[in-house]
């Protein structure tokens, strides 16, 4: 019997499922002969890297498909990839086992473009994604910032002839506020809402100077909100969970 060619070597050096398509590769070589190294090069190729290459792609998908993907779609897809590993590594049908390979690596990607487009998505959309996180996102991103919009007028008024709209715990809720007409919003503590900037004595200093009036902030132990809370005036109005406040420059005083 020949030696294992590189194809074998690195699965056999792999995992056990591997290294038992090394052996399986070895079979096929050994029981198909190879009238030209073309042909040769080929039978290796579909058995040494075609086959291991669909049956991993088969288990991650059965590990890694979501809720919302048609329910035939992975068992097409692990019908075909069998079909195709068996046909690779029968060494006769390599032709044609590529083929079927093909249209199982390409099922579930087109079916996924497929869905995003009926259902209007954009780029940056998951297929296959489960009915309630697509309500969540719609919510968070479509509805929210709508509903934000509406509050601009009232909020423009606040405003106080403020160089900022207001400042808002948090660049990703800041960023919907700013997004409607470009407005400066100062996000408190960066994209979550904890980071360092700006300082309490770079948010006072900012208050004092009179930058913004409005604050939007979550229920926090934060110094820098527990400042807020402690010299601005309370808004009892405002919608949870946030908690208002409107600063003025006498608030900062020292």
């Amino acid at each position: 019997m020949q030696g294992p060619n590189r194809f074998e070597a690195l699965l056999a050096a792999g995992p056990p499922a591997a290294a038992r398509f090394a052996v399986a590769s070895a079979q096929a070589r050994a029981a198909v002969p190879s009238a030209t190294p073309h042909e040769a090069a080929l039978r290796d190729v579909a058995a040494g890297v075609a086959a291991p290459l669909l049956a991993g792609y088969a288990a991650w998908l059965l590990t890694s498909v979501t809720l919302g993907a048609p329910a035939w779609s992975v068992p097409a897809v692990l019908v075909l990839a069998a079909a195709a590993a068996g046909l690779l590594l029968a060494g006769r049908w390599v032709r044609v086992g590529l083929g079927v390979g093909a249209v199982a690596l390409l099922l579930a990607p087109t079916l996924g473009a497929a869905e995003i487009v009926a259902r209007g998505a954009g780029a940056l959309d998951t297929p296959f994604e489960a009915r309630e996180n697509v309500v969540a996102i719609d919510r968070l991103f479509v509805a929210t910032p709508a509903l934000v919009r509406k509050t601009l007028p009232g909020l423009q008024e606040a405003r106080g002839g403020a160089p900022d709209l207001l400042a808002v715990q948090s660049a990703a809720v800041a960023s919907v506020f700013s997004y409607p007409d470009g407005d400066e919003v100062l996000p408190i503590g960066g994209f979550t809402g904890t980071g360092p900037s700006p300082s309490l004595d770079q948010l006072r200093a900012a208050i004092a100077g009179g930058q913004f009036h409005l604050v939007l902030a979550f229920p926090s132990a934060d110094p820098r909100i527990a400042w807020i809370a402690q010299h601005c005036r309370p808004l009892p109005d405002t919608p949870p969970p946030f908690h208002g406040f409107y600063c003025t420059p006498a608030d900062a005083a020292p």
